[in-house]
Order: C-alpha cells, then sequence, then structure tokens
C-alpha cells in the first residue's frame, strides 16, 4: 500500500484502501490520491479532488467544476511549504511525479 503524507496527513493510493485505513490503529487516511500524467490529484474521503501536485513539487488547490472536469489553481510560495523537516515528504512525492521508485528505477 502506497501512501503519501503532506503535513501530517495521510493519503493511500486507492478509494479501497482509504476504507481500509478506518480499521487501522495506526489512524485513518484524510484521503487517497490518482497519479496522472503530470500530477497527482489528492481526493478526500467522498471522492471530490481537494488538491493537486505537479511535477515541480508545487501544491495547488483542486476542486471539480460544474460539467465534471477538475480545476485546479497552484500556490504562489510554495517553497514554504516543503522546510527542512519536510525534506522526507518532499523526496517521497518526487518519486511519484517524477516516474521512480525509491530505488532509482523508472516506472509508468
Amino acid at each position: 500500500m502506497a501512501t503519501i503524507t503532506i503535513n501530517g496527513r495521510k493519503f493511500v493510493e486507492t478509494a479501497k484502501e482509504f476504507a481500509d485505513t478506518l480499521f487501522q490503529p495506526d489512524g485513518t487516511a484524510t484521503g487517497f490520491f490518482k497519479v496522472r500524467k503530470r500530477d497527482i490529484l489528492l481526493f478526500d474521503h467522498q471522492n471530490d479532488p481537494m488538491a493537486v501536485v505537479n511535477r515541480e513539487l508545487v501544491l495547488g488547490a483542486a476542486k471539480r467544476t460544474g460539467d465534471g472536469k477538475v480545476w485546479h489553481s497552484y500556490l504562489p510560495f510554495n517553497h514554504i511549504l516543503y522546510s527542512e523537516s519536510r525534506m522526507k515528504e518532499r523526496e517521497q512525492l518526487e518519486t511519484l511525479t517524477k516516474g521512480r521508485d525509491h530505488i532509482g528505477y523508472f516506472f509508468k
């Protein structure tokens, strides 16, 4: 089970894994994520998009529009979110957005 932790909030890879975290002693996830071609989309527990992280690790807000598409807007001063204490989170996101695993192999 792959997880992403951003600012202390845990996101799992699928909606099913999210449901499974409801009964785990280490805590319930905030939502789940979907790795797309150019970014990672973070969803809340109701399957609504809430944030997006692009390949440059810029975090942005996301929401669904009336026609069902996902709209997102990136934050202007994103480097503040990734302080030295958050480097592990940044590296984890970087491996997902760049298409490499923890060893360095490329994947799709």
